[in-house]
């Protein structure tokens, strides 16, 4: 400071006070002073460094303004005054007193430095680091500008050369807060979130009320699917920032997961009372109000949070979901083209985008995303959703590495496993079934008469029911079951407490990563086993699922490897069967199904996204070989129909060949179904559910299968009613034997009344002999786990 000579005594005296810590005692003596001279500019600088210290960053800059009016060239006035406005959040006029500070002294340290922080502020990270860098220049061993360095390349996305700068802090001050909450961070961007822990544990333990580590701590737990833990790190980080709109949306996020959706709603809600129109808290409300099944509040959200930022990745993702939901397909395409076009590495951006195409049948960017999403997904990316990929990929091992990554970023293992190898000594031995769909659903459809067949004597039966239902097959089910607990808005973690507390011996999770499925139960380990049955015809990618259940067609040995459960194969056949399927009594007429009179009645009642361009082509072919056939297909959405029509027409057919039917009641689809001439099955995903009911219907169905589980579907269904014939090894092979049976009516008549004899006489549809097995498998794989085996392919072989 340019001390003036009359007063110079007086000045110092004041400066040697603030130095010595007396901060009181040196503004008293400042005041003293400018009483007697009001232009003394020293002392009008040092009462501004006095208030920015006080926390007053108002008054500090009036002061240091005046002080640098009667004298204009301080740098360190500047410098101090940019710390003001830096600390009142006057970014730009901050920046501009920081430049002049060094245009009046160039090797001025700490102008330097905070220049840079106003850079990160205001988002230039990269002129940051520039600013940070020369202040090291000056001072190589300057803490602060280590760090901050650290910090700059964590925001350019440069996280290993983060932590260098980081490590030389550390170096020099190994109880340095700020830059061990910096580590973690950099960690956690290396996807090393389970390394960062301690890092942060260190800065806390050194400063308790540190509000960053707090929050990365958090944030970081919410990533490692604790967010038990994260909440108490949220709730702490409030007490000292109440008002922070990003801290009580990220306490949102952890009570959703937690699935306490009420909670997580109001959090959102002060989230938006902070920041109204904030897009991150906007959308996520929209989350939680889809599942509380609150759709127009939640598409509302969605749009505010879309007029706030129309190219914000999150709202598009969520909007885009809840639209497909709701079937307005065309919209929700809409939202999925935005967001791949707005953010293409956006997490399952692609994949989403060309779900929705297939489910549209629309081919017209298939090859080129799917060779994307392919290529992703080799590549360790996050491209798309386990099951949707199975309608992509034929390589297992290539749906085995998407279901991995998956899993380990929604539901890696939990920290600590809730059984422990403790044996549990039950007259009879306990089963779980953990499901969403024990209602009018797929799933319960095939397995309702196990659940009813079941050796009570020997079993005990429970279900975990992830969504109430009272519908008739709700009704029948649940009534088969010696305990149903509804779990529904439980989190993940009391579910498998309960689990435990029941001392379940095996767990049956009959939903794999479908619709509503909650894998993070099984995370946490509450079973001695974990089996994996029928909800995804494919490897559920994680640690804690012990076994998958298939056969010796649908699992052949070679393929293992691309499974992380070890194979149970049943003697006959994966696929459980109720043998009460009814088929109502009334068939209707050709006339009252959509169908013409006359003509051969191809069948593909598979979901439309599985429907490829390359079956779609020889579907084509067979209907222009066979005068006056028909191709009959299940309404799925408008959009479907519309392009389906559309293709047979380009390939030369007429659309009105191609025949919609409505989706109606179960025992009415079946006796309908029965008026297919053939079913004609997809590649890679397999008709499932729909292929047995044709085959219950007494349709016969040709296949050609693949590699993967979801490939082989079809074949281990046909194999076990005795048409092994109608497995074929390609798709020149389909196509011929499907134009034969089609123009030869006496082979297909052989084929229909060998169908209908051996409904009765095989194992596919033997409920009861199916379940004597499955209890076989469930018997042998548990005694291996109360030996302390690790768990091992379980080959049954015939009774």
């Amino acid at each position: 400071m340019p001390a003036q000579q009359s007063q110079l005594t007086r000045f110092d005296r004041a400066l040697a006070t603030f130095q010595r810590g007396d901060v009181p005692g040196a503004r008293q003596q400042c005041e003293k002073l400018l009483r007697s001279e009001p232009g003394h500019c020293d002392a009008l600088h040092l009462l501004g460094v006095i208030a920015l210290q006080q926390k007053r960053p108002a008054e500090s800059a009036e002061l240091l303004r005046t002080s640098l009016r009667l004298f204009e060239a301080q740098p360190a006035a500047h410098a101090n005054l940019g710390n003001a406005y830096l600390e009142a959040g006057q970014h730009e006029a901050a920046l501009l007193h920081f430049d002049r500070a060094l245009e009046l002294q160039p090797d001025h340290v700490q102008a330097w430095n905070n220049r840079g922080t106003v850079l990160l502020k205001l988002k230039r990270a990269a002129d940051a680091l520039d600013s940070f860098r020369r202040a090291l220049q000056i001072a190589p061993r300057h803490l602060r500008a280590l760090n901050n360095c650290g910090h700059a390349l964590i925001e350019l996305q440069q996280p290993e050369q983060a932590l260098q700068y980081l490590g030389q802090a550390l170096d020099i001050k190994p109880d340095y807060p700020e830059a061990l909450c910096n580590v973690g961070v950099a960690l956690v961007a290396l996807d090393r979130a389970g390394e960062s822990l301690p890092y942060f544990d260190r800065a806390l333990a050194l400063w308790g009320d540190f509000t960053d580590a707090l929050v990365a701590r958090a944030n970081t737990l919410n990533a490692l699917k604790r967010p038990e833990e994260a909440l108490k790190n949220f709730d702490a980080a409030l007490q000292l920032d109440q008002l922070n709109p990003q801290l009580l949306t990220n306490r949102g996020n952890a009570l959703l997961a937690l699935n306490r959706t009420t909670d997580a709603l109001a959090s959102y809600d002060r989230a938006l009372q902070v920041a109204p129109g904030n897009p991150t808290a906007l959308t996520n409300r929209g989350n939680a109000l889809i599942n509380m099944n609150r759709f127009p509040e939640a598409m509302q959200s969605f749009a505010e949070a879309l007029r706030s930022n129309p190219a914000f990745g999150n709202a598009l993702n969520s909007c885009g979901g809840a639209l497909s939901r709701l079937g307005r397909h065309d919209e929700a395409l809409e939202c999925f083209r935005r967001l791949v076009q707005a953010t293409p590495d956006f997490p399952y951006a692609r994949g989403n985008l060309l779900n929705l195409l297939q489910m549209h049948c629309d081919w017209s960017q298939r090859d080129e995303l799917s060779a994307t999403v392919r290529a992703s997904v080799r590549a360790g990316e996050r491209a798309d959703m386990p099951f949707s990929f199975l309608a992509v990929s034929a390589a297992p091992e290539e749906q085995r590495q998407c279901a991995r990554r998956y899993c380990a970023e929604h539901c890696p293992p939990a920290p600590a496993a809730l059984w422990n190898g403790e044996r549990y000594a039950h007259d009879r031995l306990r089963i779980a079934y953990l499901s969403a769909d024990l209602r009018t659903h797929a799933v319960s459809f095939l397995m309702a008469g196990v659940f009813e067949h079941h050796d009570r004597e020997r079993f005990e039966v429970s279900a975990i029911s992830l969504r109430p239902s009272d519908d008739e097959m709700a009704r029948r089910v649940r009534r088969t079951f010696e305990r149903v607990v509804e779990v529904q808005g439980q989190d993940d973690r009391s579910v498998a407490q309960q689990l435990r507390a029941l001392e379940i011996d095996v767990i049956v999770d009959l939903m794999g990563h479908t619709n509503l499925s909650r894998p993070g139960i099984l995370a946490w380990r509450p079973a001695p086993v974990h089996i994996q049955h029928l909800g995804t015809p494919g490897t559920m990618g994680a640690p804690y699922v012990d076994y998958l259940v298939g056969d010796r067609f649908l699992m052949p040995e070679p393929e293992w490897s691309c499974y992380d459960e070890q194979p149970i194969l049943l003697p006959h056949c994966f696929q459980a069967n109720d043998d009460r399927r009814e088929i109502a009594p009334h068939r209707p007429s050709r006339s009252e199904a959509g169908l013409p009179g006359r003509g051969f009645v191809f069948c593909s009642f598979n979901n439309s996204y599985k429907i490829t361009p390359e079956f779609f082509d020889i579907w084509m072919r067979l209907l222009h070989a066979v005068p006056d056939s028909v191709l009959w297909l299940v309404s799925d959405n408008e959009l479907a129909r519309t392009n389906l029509k559309r293709e047979a027409a380009a390939r030369g057919v007429d659309p009105q060949r191609v025949i919609f039917a409505a989706r109606q009641a179960y025992a009415q689809h079946l006796s309908r179904l029965q008026l297919a001439d053939l079913f004609l099955d997809t590649l890679p995903f397999n008709a499932g559910t729909t292929a047995s009911d044709a085959l219950w219907a007494g349709v016969p169905l040709l296949t050609c299968p693949g590699r993967a589980y979801a490939s082989r579907m079809a074949g281990s269904l046909l194999h076990a009613v005795g048409l092994p014939e109608l497995v074929v090894d390609d798709l020149q092979q389909y196509e011929a034997l499907a134009l034969e049976l089609a123009l030869n009516p006496s082979r297909l008549a052989s084929l229909r009344e060998r169908l209908a004899a051996n409904r009765d006489t095989h194992p596919l549809f033997d409920t009861a002999q199916y379940t004597r097995d499955f209890e076989r498998a469930i018997v042998a794989v548990h005694a291996r786990a109360a030996r302390g085996e690790k768990p091992s392919p379980c080959i049954l072989g015939p009774l």
